[in-house]
């Protein structure tokens, strides 16, 4: 239960750059089409305004909060009607982790509302609406394989220092051409042995099939599941379930297509019932 309502709001500092961006670059197109001559204003207004229309973005979503309450989730915007979802009417809560934020559906698969990973206190709002979406979480437990989502830029790494090898080496430009060829077999190496493609959910075990191996990691050596939110450039927060295993070592998931959110939960729960299943046969 809830003893009073609690808000979530993105932090301040989306208003202050959401500001700032616009009056600067709102100065920079008025002194530019001035004294950049016509010729150059048509440029200057596509380069520009796209900048400034994100900067209103900026500003416009910083008003924006969520309230949670005994009765369910609110999403309040000012000169915008308020959007009311009880508890017991979602149906669905999907991770997009690309997109960094929670979609809430009602029981009719309409969504209703996204909470974005950046909001503050995003940890305690997660754990509110996991704790009263249970039995939701319990009929999403049937996937036992999670594929990969967003793993080209190894591949595209691979292609383009391969090709800038043999362009180096072409143009006699050995000690280049090493250098780029060096950064494609490291790139080669890191996607062949280090990506995991996906994941696979045994009885005993969980599977990690990367392109050139596989890894079984026993439950019994699991002794921690995790969902974390690492913080990345500007503000971006990229979700990531995190494995412990009794040596102590970390193994990340992150990048899958069906959600972060449905990976820790499926892995949390197959951890647990193995758990479960250990200390019933001692």
């Amino acid at each position: 239960m809830i003893d009073s309502p609690q808000t979530f709001r993105l932090p301040k500092w989306y208003r202050a750059v959401g500001g700032g961006a616009i009056l600067f670059f709102s100065v920079v197109l008025v002194l530019s089409v001035m004294y950049g001559g016509q010729r150059q204003a048509w440029l200057f207004l596509i380069v520009y305004i796209p900048m400034i229309w994100s900067g209103i973005y900026l500003w416009k979503i910083s008003e924006r909060y969520i309230m949670a309450d005994s009765a369910g989730l609110a999403w309040l915007s000012p000169n915008k009607p308020r959007v009311f979802i009880g508890w017991s009417e979602i149906g669905r809560v999907q991770a997009h982790d690309y997109l960094q934020r929670f979609d809430v559906y009602d029981a009719t698969g309409r969504k209703v509302m996204h909470l974005d990973y950046q909001l503050e206190g995003f940890e305690v709002l997660r754990e509110l609406l996991l704790s009263h979406t249970r039995h939701l979480q319990s009929k999403s437990l049937n996937p036992s394989a999670f594929i990969g989502s967003g793993r080209l830029a190894l591949p595209l790494a691979i292609l383009f220092f391969s090709a800038a090898a043999l362009f180096m080496f072409h143009d006699n430009a050995h000690v280049y051409g090493l250098l780029a060829t060096a950064l494609a077999i490291a790139s080669l190496v890191q996607w062949l042995f280090w990506t995991i493609m996906k994941v696979y959910l045994h009885d005993e075990w969980i599977e990690l099939q990367y392109p050139a191996r596989r890894r079984l990691i026993p439950y019994t050596q699991i002794t921690g599941v995790d969902f974390i939110l690492q913080p990345g450039q500007y503000g971006s927060k990229f979700a990531v379930v995190v494995l412990t295993t009794a040596d102590g070592k970390k193994v990340k998931l992150a990048r899958f297509k069906e959600g972060s959110q449905a990976v820790f939960t499926a892995v949390e729960a197959a951890w647990k019932l193995a758990q479960n299943g250990i200390r019933a046969s001692r």
